[in-house]
């Protein structure tokens, strides 16, 4: 992978046992071992002596990633990242078939034991904008500035150093399940199911993670901001609470999350024949899913934070405040506290945790199909699937400060005023004797944003009717016609950190049509087919074995994401989007002028001044990314010697017609490119490839 050498290896084993217990009766029992390693870490950058340049005391070995905004950025931020995963299982199912039914009871357990590891910016991370070199540096001018010059003057707008990470987690999965096909009639069969599911609280050798959140304990800075200067604009402060809890540290459970112990999960099924050419089959399924939050290490491994405005004006240019590369980290380098600072762990910085009493995901699928023969070769399918997402994990800061705050207004809650954490939040941008009022209105202001991960509270909803052509194989010919309509939405996120309602909006997979049609075709030629019927030796060697193979897909594109910044007044769909002006860009600007538009164009959006709430989606379904039909084609020739040998020679080409799919438009409405598709000559999806094989049958 360019400058990031992978190496993926897998090892495995099982031992499989099966016996049988009379002509009814099958018993299976295995056990297995499996384990994955992943490795990416730098082999072929060479070590670099940074010192020289001012680098210092960075515990990277390579140079700093450094991003320029209209350039291409340099270095390496970090080394590399590994795994190392073992999973031991072992599984046992009873089948037994009496009467009309067939019986299957068994289990699943797995202890899994999972090891990542990764380095996280340790060359440090440094990007340099416009910003500091504008006219204006609070307006987003990008007509003036330049992020070289920034570079040249040392003044980044943003770094870090990371320290980077590493785990050792464990849990445990068991699972129970019987399963029953029952044939009631000679046209009714049943598939009755329950399955049920455990998932152990993962847990980390070390306990070097992060559980949960003390939303009503005291903080322990509490007594000296109660009084300070500047308490009486900080509400919290008059009972100041909050702080991150660690796994097994002052009577907290050492597991990540509380377990969940019932997620039963029933299926029924049913098959239903109406007559000798029609079918009717139906199905209803609890499915939950695997967990994929692996919890916080904050505390473990921390990142400093790169402070622009340093206000004592210790370093730097002393008139500005501002910290320069020459010694961007004039604190030094932050050093983990682990769990030893209990509630103060990271106090002035953001921090985020996962709700350790979050809930496995639960998937409701059911379906309803009619499907009917209408020739001897001939059927076609019509189906309704659906499914509802339950329990998804959602994301929030929950430091943001109230609606009705931030209906004040700028002037307001970007007053520097007394600051009654000032000494407390070292290494901090709030560490000053004055701070920014809106700082102080937060619910807990002695810390940025706080973020709560794996709410249970997000859903998904999927609803479709498909339809089916299918020809089996006759007269050479066969082929498969699918086409689905569609619509997916989502309740996944917040528009607004102070919203209490969820937003909905159509997914980032939602594609309302969707046409498949594949098929195989044996030319009509040689021995036994309607051209050189009698063709023998060379001539049907030569004429005879020709078959084309075809895979054509047709799909609407993703829901467009909405400009941030902006809010619509009206569509801004256009008749005919070019890759110019993909959609309307026509807004007014917070001087109500008229801006990025046609003649004779009304605007469209509106910018949304700085302190106001978003009310509008994420997604619009009107407008949506380019997407254009693809097709995969292929073209066999087969040689027969005899019965037993016979080789094939292949031509396939993959994107046949070389179709080009372009990137989503550009969104950005402060870009010049705004409304435009980045590179049109670039695509998003791989360029025709023809490839030439052989294979011979014995």
């Amino acid at each position: 992978q360019g400058q990031w050498p992978q190496t993926r290896k897998n090892y495995g084993g099982i031992l499989d046992w099966i016996g049988t217990m009379g002509p009814r009766t099958l018993l299976n029992a295995r056990v297995a071992f499996t384990r994955f390693t992943e490795s990416s870490y730098q082999t072929d950058v060479k070590e670099f002596d940074r010192g020289p340049l001012g680098f210092r005391n960075l515990p990277g070995r390579f140079l700093p990633r450094i991003d320029l905004e209209e350039y291409t950025g340099v270095g390496v931020g970090g080394e590399g990242l590994g795994v190392v995963d073992n999973t031991a299982s072992t599984q046992a199912s009873y089948n037994h078939t009496f009467s009309r039914h067939t019986l299957k009871l068994g289990g699943d357990y797995r202890n899994i034991r999972s090891n990542p590891s990764s380095s996280g910016n340790s060359n440090g991370f440094f990007n340099f904008t416009r910003a500091f070199t504008r006219r204006d540096p609070n307006s987003a001018d990008n007509t003036s500035g330049s992020s070289v010059a920034s570079f040249l003057l040392g003044y980044p707008a943003s770094a870090n150093v990371g320290a980077g990470n590493a785990r050792a987690l464990q849990w445990h999965y068991l699972a129970l399940f019987a399963h029953d096909d029952v044939r009631v009639t000679p046209k009714l069969t049943l598939n009755l199911g329950l399955r049920w599911d455990y998932e152990s609280g993962v847990t980390d050798r070390q306990d070097r993670v992060v559980r949960g959140f003390a939303f009503d304990q005291p903080s322990p800075l509490a007594e000296r901001v109660r009084n300070a200067p500047g308490a009486a604009q900080c509400p919290a402060c008059t009972d100041l609470k909050g702080g991150l809890l660690f796994a097994g540290a002052g009577g907290v459970p050492r597991s990540l999350f509380d377990p969940d112990r019932n997620n039963l999960q029933p299926r029924l099924g049913f098959a239903y024949s109406l007559d000798s050419r029609t079918v009717i089959r139906g199905g209803y399924g609890l499915y939950y899913q695997y967990r994929s939050q692996f919890g916080s290490q904050t505390g473990f491994f921390v990142d400093t934070p790169y402070i622009a405005n340093d206000i004592t004006g210790r370093v730097g240019v002393p008139e500005l405040g501002i910290n320069t590369l020459s010694n961007p980290f004039p604190a030094g380098l932050v050093a983990a506290p682990g769990a030893s600072q209990a509630l103060l762990t990271q106090v002035g910085q953001s921090i985020s945790f996962d709700d350790p009493t979050n809930r496995v995901p639960h998937i409701h699928a059911f379906n309803l199909t009619v499907g009917r023969q209408l020739a001897r070769d001939l059927m076609v399918e019509v189906s309704y699937v659906g499914s509802r997402i339950r329990d998804l994990s959602v994301g929030k800061n929950i430091n943001a400060i109230s609606a009705a705050d931030m209906a004040k207004g700028a002037t307001y809650l970007q007053e520097r005023v007394p600051n009654p954490f000032a000494g407390l939040l070292p290494g901090s941008g709030f560490n000053g004797a004055t701070v920014q009022r809106q700082q102080l209105l937060r619910p807990y202001p002695q810390f940025d944003t706080v973020t709560e991960n794996s709410m249970s509270i997000g859903k998904t909803w999927y609803n479709a009717i498909q339809v089916i052509v299918q020809k089996r194989m006759s007269h050479g010919l066969k082929f498969t016609s699918s086409y689905t309509y569609s619509r997916t939405r989502e309740r996944n996120s917040f528009l607004n950190p102070q919203d209490t309602e969820l937003v909905e909006q159509p997914t980032d997979y939602d594609r309302p049509h969707i046409w498949v049609f594949s098929g195989t075709y044996e030319l009509p030629f040689g021995k036994g087919r309607r051209f050189g019927a009698n063709a023998r030796g060379l001539r049907n060697l030569l004429i005879g074995g020709w078959q084309v193979n075809w895979d054509f897909a047709a799909q609407s594109g993703r829901a467009l994401d909405q400009p941030g910044g902006l809010e619509p007044i009206a569509s801004a769909k256009l008749d005919h989007p070019t890759p110019e002006r993909w959609f309307n860009t026509c807004y007014f600007d917070l001087g109500g002028v008229p801006q990025k538009c046609l003649q004779d164009e009304t605007p469209v959006w509106r910018q949304r001044p700085p302190f106001t709430l978003r009310t509008t989606p994420n997604r619009f379904s009107d407008i949506r990314v380019p997407w254009k039909p693809t097709l995969d084609a292929s073209l066999f020739k087969t040689f027969r010697f005899n019965s037993r040998y016979r080789v094939q020679i292949r031509v396939e080409a993959f994107n046949a017609f070389n179709s080009v799919i372009y990137p989503a438009p550009n969104t950005d409405f402060a870009s010049q490119n705004f409304g435009r598709i980045p590179d049109p000559k670039g695509t998003i999806y791989f360029p025709r490839n023809v490839q030439l094989g052989v294979k011979f049958f014995f």
